[in-house]
C-alpha cells in the first residue's frame, strides 16, 4: 500500500533523474547569474544525494564533491534519528528527539563514536585519496534526495559552517516544513530551496537508491 506521502511525492516527480532536474533549476534560481559565476562547490550526500547532485553541480557549472554526516538512531528504533554526527565529531542532536526518547549520555556517545568512524571511513573510500576541498569563502550547496527530520543535513550545514564558507544552500527535492525551516536556522546565511513540500518519506516515492557502489560513489546514475 503507498503512503500518503510517496503518492504525493510521485504527483511532484517521476523519478529521481525528473527530480534531479527541477532542483538544479530551483538552486541555480535560488543563487542568481552573481553566485552561479563564483562556481559553487556542491556536496552531495550519498546515496542517493549523488544523482542529483551531480545535476545540480552541472546546472551551476560548479564543482561535486561529498559530504557524509551519519545519523544516530534512537535505541531499539535506529531508523528514527535523534540527531547526526561528521567524520570529525560535528555534532547536531534535535531536542525534541532527545526528549522523547530520553536518550542517555552514555549512549549518545557510544553512537557518536561509533557513526564518527562509519563516516570517516566511507570518506576514505568515496575520496580514494582525494584531499578534501576548500570551504572557505566560497558557496556550497548542500544536496540530499530529501529530508526528513533534517538531522543529517543540519549536521552537514555545521560542518560546512566550521569550514568558514560564505552561504551554505540546504537543497532537496521534497522536505517537510519543519525540517526546512530547522536547516534555514544554521548559519552562514543558509537558504533552503525549493519552496518545502509537506511530505515524509521521501526515497519510496523516487524509487530505490542507486545501486550501491561504495569505492565510487560518482557512478552512481
Amino acid at each position: 500500500m503507498e503512503t500518503r506521502a510517496a503518492g504525493l511525492a510521485r504527483k511532484l516527480f517521476a523519478d529521481r533523474r525528473d527530480a534531479g532536474k527541477v532542483l538544479a533549476a530551483a538552486v541555480k534560481c535560488e543563487l542568481g547569474e552573481e553566485l552561479v559565476s563564483e562556481r559553487p562547490l556542491v556536496l552531495a550526500i550519498p546515496r542517493g544525494g549523488v544523482p542529483i547532485g551531480r545535476d545540480v553541480a552541472t546546472a551551476v557549472s560548479g564543482d561535486l564533491d561529498l559530504v557524509v554526516p551519519r545519523k544516530i538512531g534512537a535505541e531499539g528504533n535506529p531508523e528514527y534519528a535523534i540527531g547526526a554526527v561528521m567524520h570529525d565529531g560535528t555534532l547536531f542532536l534535535s531536542p525534541e528527539a532527545l526528549r522523547i526518547t530520553g536518550a542517555s549520555a552514555d549512549y549518545i556517545e557510544a553512537e557518536k563514536t561509533k557513526e564518527m568512524r562509519e563516516a570517516a571511513r566511507r570518506l576514505e573510500a568515496y575520496r580514494g585519496g582525494r584531499e578534501e576541498p576548500a570551504l572557505e569563502g566560497r558557496v556550497v550547496v548542500v544536496v540530499d534526495d530529501g529530508i526528513a527530520t533534517g538531522a543529517t543535513m543540519i549536521a552537514a550545514l555545521r560542518w560546512v559552517r566550521s569550514r568558514r564558507a560564505r552561504m551554505a544552500v540546504a537543497a532537496a527535492p521534497v522536505a517537510p516544513p519543519n525540517a526546512v525551516a530547522a536547516a534555514s536556522a544554521h548559519p552562514p546565511p543558509t537558504r533552503a530551496t525549493p519552496r518545502p513540500k509537506p511530505v515524509r518519506e521521501i526515497v519510496p516515492a523516487l524509487g530505490p537508491p542507486p545501486p550501491k557502489r561504495t569505492a565510487d560513489p560518482y557512478g552512481e546514475r
